[in-house]
């Protein structure tokens, strides 16, 4: 995530402070660029949610579709195997009305990176008319208590890296 290479580390492989480091990947390069519209935030030139951010940092997508990805297109692993950019952690409850199921993908994010201390950051749009954030997994889950990281299918994580 480090473009600038002439950056050096410390022995505990973080940057040493002090340096001017320019971190670019494609989450950062969607929430830098994204622009407000009459409609919502424009990211990679769509209005965007949490899932269609999650899938390919950009695009709205329903709840349900967002399950059908995870189930088709990602497989569920245990959080020491989590991929920065990669794996999605996936919020189930209920949405609007018991009518639509008890597990639908409230919410979702993508594991950004860890902090020295070992705090873990995601990516995330907390509705498609707010900004894509980078923020504490800890925040997000206290901003969704409504909701829990579970799996699509019943006893699964709710943390998905995609198949390969």
């Amino acid at each position: 995530m480090i473009k600038d290479t002439k950056a050096i580390l410390g022995k505990d492989g973080n940057v040493v402070e002090g340096q001017k480091v320019n971190v670019w990947n494609e989450i950062t390069d969607a929430i830098k660029e994204q622009r407000l519209t009459s409609e919502g935030y424009l990211i990679n030139g769509s209005i965007s949610n949490c899932h269609g951010f999650s899938c390919s940092q950009g695009g709205f997508m329903f709840e349900n579709g967002m399950d059908r990805e995870l189930f088709n297109s990602f497989e569920p692993i245990d959080i020491k195997n989590i991929i920065p950019r990669e794996t999605v952690f996936r919020w189930g409850g209920v949405v609007l009305s018991r009518t639509f199921g008890s597990n639908l993908a409230v919410h979702t994010a993508t594991y950004y990176g860890r902090s020295s201390n070992g705090t873990i950051y995601v990516a995330t749009v907390n509705g498609y008319r707010n900004s894509a954030v980078i923020q504490s997994l800890n925040q997000v889950i206290n901003e969704y208590k409504n909701a829990k990281i579970q799996g699509v299918m019943p006893n699964t994580s709710g943390i998905y890296n995609f198949k390969h």
